[in-house]
């Protein structure tokens, strides 16, 4: 167990009152100032396994960028199908590193991604963040021969200026194709 300094606020905009006691002291950890106690607190919420799974995938949506990361953290640890939409929803968050380790996340779970990026994509072509994260994810997992059959998916994310208004359709197809295929 973890000893932690003074106990910092769990933001307002997470209702833990269904929380385990171990799972609200660890989320005072994570949004603590000091690196130890985050590390400290990550670690303890790993150790209790997957099953903290549904309480991450709450703090995915925190207002607080620290808890946040903290919670793409976690999830890249475990890289669980089942936290397919977190990862996807973080893929349009503002802070980059945030986006970063859900795309490295969702590269690691690898093919699975594909179809609920691709569906995502269709709704969120229009948001540079998302779009920019979703070629980062699919050129990680697509092979080589499906990067130049879906190249002009593939440049209209590069060049949305451009090309982006195909971009709804061409991802709707892309994923059409993919899971016939898969």
């Amino acid at each position: 167990m973890y000893i932690m300094t003074p106990l910092h606020e769990i933001p307002k905009d997470i209702d833990i009152s269904n929380y385990p006691d171990h799972v609200v002291r660890a989320m005072h950890g994570l949004v603590s100032l000091k690196t130890a106690e985050r590390k400290a607190a990550r670690k303890q919420l790993i150790k209790n396994g997957d099953g903290i799974l549904p309480y991450i995938h709450d703090m995915v949506c925190s207002d607080n960028k620290q808890l946040r990361w903290e919670a793409a953290q976690i999830l890249k640890h475990f890289a669980s199908e089942s936290s397919m939409s977190s990862l996807i929803h973080m893929m349009a968050d503002h802070e980059s590193s945030i986006r970063w380790i859900a795309g490295e996340t969702l590269i690691k779970l690898g093919r699975i991604s594909l179809g609920p990026l691709l569906k995502e994509l269709i709704d969120k072509s229009s948001n540079s963040n998302f779009r920019d994260g979703a070629l980062r994810v699919l050129k990680g997992i697509l092979t080589e021969e499906e990067k130049i059959h879906y190249n002009e998916l593939l440049d209209g994310l590069y060049n949305y200026q451009k090309f982006g208004h195909a971009v709804p359709v061409l991802a709707g197809n892309a994923r059409r194709e993919l899971e016939k295929k898969n």
